[in-house]
């Protein structure tokens, strides 16, 4: 297995001046982030599609503590769209875009490569889902293809995502940031994630209507309710609480975590839907790696 750089202080710098800030380290998280475009015409990347995000995430071995499987995290509707009801036929395929780690802007054309992605097998998915209504999926990614050595990324641990009872303990009102694909600006050279801060508007005890499609029914899937003026393309972004305070100092205790992804934008209404991570936690249970280490929560001594 080739080193991997991994997030070890996802959640320790501080955006912003010290006395004011959020906790997450904005670079790290915007290294986890890839932008997905569709196939064109000729079969390579349609370069003028951008149409979602999507977040690596890494998953430990229970055998060997430096051997790692890397997984990509987005929503269903982005590599099911029927399964959304959306107009859309399923795609066989998607690309990646994803920054190359060695890029000198006054003398290279670009500083990013389309990696495609197979979806499908034998006539079958190659992406595991949880349940019929979480908006989620997962693929195992070829480490050989995606790796540190080549490009410029960062994963996100699976003990950075929020357990069930931290899950449980957020509430109306509580902060989170998002980082995602804006597709009036990717970036011509490099990607640039778009930031954007919110809060929980409201956690359901129902499911959710989505729908890509004002002509088709919606999909009802399990959906928190977030504020945040969401746009098209950010679908599939990871999504973090984030404690108030600065410089990695919380105010009121506990810890910055991993709090699901971008499933659906609500029109004008500046409401968005989160899959919570949960679902996501499930997702990745499902795929049956062999030797996994599922441990979630603060760093274990």
């Amino acid at each position: 297995m080739r080193r991997f750089v991994v997030i070890a202080v996802l959640f320790v710098c501080a955006v912003g001046r010290a006395n004011s800030g959020v906790n997450i380290n904005a670079e790290a998280v915007k290294r986890a982030v890839v932008f997905i475009y569709l196939a064109g015409p000729n079969g390579g990347a349609n370069e003028s599609a951008a149409d979602a995000t999507g977040f690596l995430v890494q998953v430990p071995t229970s055998d060997k503590p430096t051997k790692y499987y890397y997984v990509l995290i987005t929503a269903r509707h982005v590599f099911d769209p029927q399964w959304a009801n959306c107009a859309q036929p399923d795609p066989d395929a998607v690309f990646l875009r994803i920054n190359k780690l060695s890029f000198d802007s006054a003398h290279d054309a670009t500083g990013v490569d389309y990696l495609k992605l197979l979806l499908v097998g034998a006539g079958k998915p190659l992406f595991a889902v949880s349940s019929d209504s979480s908006d989620v999926a997962a693929i195992l990614l070829n480490p050989n293809v995606i790796s540190p050595e080549k490009y410029q990324i960062n994963m996100i641990s699976i003990s950075d995502f929020g357990t069930t009872d931290e899950l449980k303990r957020l509430s109306v009102g509580d902060d989170l940031v998002t980082a995602g694909l804006m597709p009036m600006f990717t970036g011509s050279k490099r990607n640039y994630p778009i930031f954007k801060f919110g809060k929980i508007s409201d956690i359901p005890d129902e499911t959710v209507p989505i729908s890509c499609d004002s002509h088709q029914p919606p999909r009802q899937a399990n959906e928190w309710l977030i504020a945040s003026n969401s746009f098209p393309g950010s679908s599939g972004s990871p999504i973090f609480f984030v404690p108030a305070g600065a410089n990695g100092i919380t105010v009121g205790g506990g810890r910055s975590f991993l709090g699901g992804l971008q499933s659906i934008a609500y029109g004008n209404a500046d409401v968005a839907g989160m899959t919570p991570a949960d679902e996501i936690f499930d997702t990745i249970q499902s795929m049956n790696l062999p030797n996994v280490d599922l441990y979630r929560g603060s760093p274990q001594n």
